[in-house]
């Protein structure tokens, strides 16, 4: 997770050093409002396949 962090930052910063105008705050806003949803996605996900393999091994 903290790599896609850091590497939607090199993309900014290499968006603004080559002129593009980037509103910093909304920015991280948005990176950060990303990241906690992949995590909680990530975390329903990885639960909910626990969940399924435990069925699994109580029906054998």
């Amino acid at each position: 997770m903290w790599g896609l962090v850091l590497a939607a930052i090199g993309v900014g910063i290499l968006a603004w050093a080559s002129g593009l105008a980037i509103d910093v705050q909304l920015a991280l806003i948005v990176l950060l409002a990303v990241a906690g949803a992949a995590l909680l996605v990530g975390s329903l996900l990885s639960a909910a396949r626990s969940s399924r393999q435990a069925a699994a091994a109580a029906r054998r």
